[in-house]
């Protein structure tokens, strides 16, 4: 879950409506939002960023990151590894704790806000020494 702008999301497991949206002063139920290409057994994480006005959500079987806008349009970010955890750094940019899809390794990367384009990334040891 997140909350950006006074409201609250909530991942749910489910074909359709799959993130939830509340009030977060009185926790009243507002909308559901759907994801296509979904796939809610494999949801792993989400996140919101106040700067770009969105939220993020991480998910591992299509291995892509959404992106979806207060106005409820969705964007698809495909990607070449396997999300996980999820966050916005202080750039607006994208960090996802992820696992390569080639060698299993573990590596955090940075994607671009606006477009989810590859900006960086960190492996292994390098990551662990960094990040803890």
């Amino acid at each position: 879950m997140t909350v950006l702008n006074d409201h609250l999301y909530i991942l749910r497991d489910r074909d359709r409506n799959q993130v939830s949206r509340y009030s977060s002063q009185d926790f009243t139920f507002l909308c559901h939002i759907s994801v296509p290409e979904f796939w809610p057994e494999e949801l792993h994480d989400m996140t919101s960023c106040r700067q770009k006005r969105c939220i993020y959500i991480s998910e591992a079987g299509s291995c892509c990151v959404y992106r979806v806008k207060m106005n409820r349009s969705v964007s698809k970010w495909d990607l070449t590894v396997k999300p996980k955890s999820i966050s916005v750094m202080p750039s607006s940019n994208v960090l996802i704790a992820c696992k390569d899809l080639h060698d299993e390794s573990e590596k955090l990367v940075e994607l671009s806000n606006e477009n989810g384009d590859f900006v960086r990334d960190f492996t292994g040891a390098e990551s662990r020494h960094r990040f803890g």
